[in-house]
Order: structure tokens, then C-alpha cells, then sequence
């Protein structure tokens, strides 16, 4: 599993981004792939899914 920090996310959007921990890179989550209610600066663990517009967070829960 990955680690990262919460930039963002909207519980009535059900999106966000995670900013990656190894590569600053940000991470797309769907409140779909959340195991935990996340908020911005929480540390959490993921893993990446792919689809056709790119990856993104799942499995998505607090560190």
C-alpha cells in the first residue's frame, strides 16, 4: 500500500485528491474507494486503480 496525505475532498462532490508521499504526485480518490471517512491533512494508506482517464485511489483508509 501506498502513503499519502489528503489535499482535498468534498463528501457532497464524493471526490478528492491525495497527494502521493514518494512522488508529490496527486492522487484522484472517488468516495466509492473509501474504507474510512477521510478529511484534508489526513495521513492515509491506498492502493491504484486504472481506468481510462488514469489512476486512482482505492482501498483508501487512515494511516
Amino acid at each position: 500500500m501506498l502513503k499519502g496525505t489528503v489535499k482535498f475532498f468534498s463528501d457532497i462532490q464524493e471526490y478528492g485528491f491525495i497527494t502521493s508521499e514518494i512522488s508529490n504526485q496527486e492522487i484522484f480518490v472517488y468516495a466509492s474507494g473509501l474504507i474510512d471517512n477521510i478529511q484534508k491533512n489526513d495521513q492515509v494508506i491506498y492502493n491504484i486503480a486504472f481506468d481510462l482517464d488514469g489512476a486512482y485511489a482505492i482501498n483508501v483508509k487512515l494511516a
